[in-house]
């Protein structure tokens, strides 16, 4: 027994010693990386709070601005299937290109994040968002969200126990702005119910064409599309998963 004890002790040893000559971590393939990529609304306009270089610069002011081995800085960037979508016409289909100016920084889809990935050469991950974040306050646009949330006067939106689609101080119909603290959109909330199928095939179908124009930007930069991490919502589990 000692003797084997010995020899896997040995064997150990000699596959430990020549796993330390292999080549730098840095020169090896993507998937031997770590990828480290806070989620945000980032950006590579002068002056943006979101600024990637300003970004990279702070997360190396740690290590006297040399990368660790095996680590990649990145960023992640959220695509709202619901929200940004093309309008009635082309029944709420996903928008991969549509992007806002919010003053303080830029927030894109999946293609202004891609070409700002090239642009900078850093890794993207995407999270792709459903309910209910994927909302804006005004109700008078023409997106996927505020349709969801208007089809039959708000029936499909979650009630509280007195039977309320909003906010007590303010009418109980869709069409006003909504308003609630830190959160506007967080007022009206779309139904999480799996029974929902209106919901259920909308969501599906635009997280599925998110994952597809995804898949599609990996094929073509395998180096910068870390990874995709769609959101599962109750109408998501049964049978239709993005």
């Amino acid at each position: 027994m000692e003797r084997m004890i010995e020899r896997v002790v040995c064997g150990l040893a000699v596959f430990l010693g020549g796993q330390s000559v292999s080549a730098d971590p840095l020169g090896e393939t993507q998937r031997n990386l770590f990828h480290l990529a806070p989620i945000g609304a980032w950006d590579d306009d002068a002056g943006s709070f979101n600024n990637v270089a300003d970004y990279q610069a702070r997360m190396l002011s740690g290590t006297g601005g040399v990368k660790p081995k095996n680590l990649k800085l990145g960023m992640s960037n959220g695509l709202d299937f619901l929200m940004s979508t093309h309008g009635a016409y082309y029944d709420y289909i996903y928008a991969p290109g549509r992007v806002q100016n919010l003053g303080t920084h830029h927030l894109g889809e999946a293609d202004y994040s891609m070409a700002l990935a090239q642009r900078t050469d850093l890794p993207m991950g995407f999270h792709i968002n459903g309910m209910p974040w994927a909302d804006g306050q005004n109700q008078s646009e023409d997106h996927l969200h505020n349709f969801l949330e208007r089809y039959q006067n708000g029936g499909l939106l979650q009630v509280d126990r007195l039977g309320r689609i909003r906010s007590a101080a303010v009418a109980q119909e869709t069409s006003g702005t909504e308003s609630f603290t830190d959160a506007p959109q967080l007022e009206m909330q779309v139904t999480l119910s799996r029974n929902a199928t209106v919901v259920r095939d909308y969501a599906s179908r635009n997280c599925r064409a998110v994952m597809r124009v995804l898949g599609a930007a990996r094929d073509e930069h395998p180096d910068l599309v870390s990874f995709a991490k769609p959101v599962l919502r109750s109408w998501t589990k049964p049978a239709r998963q993005c």
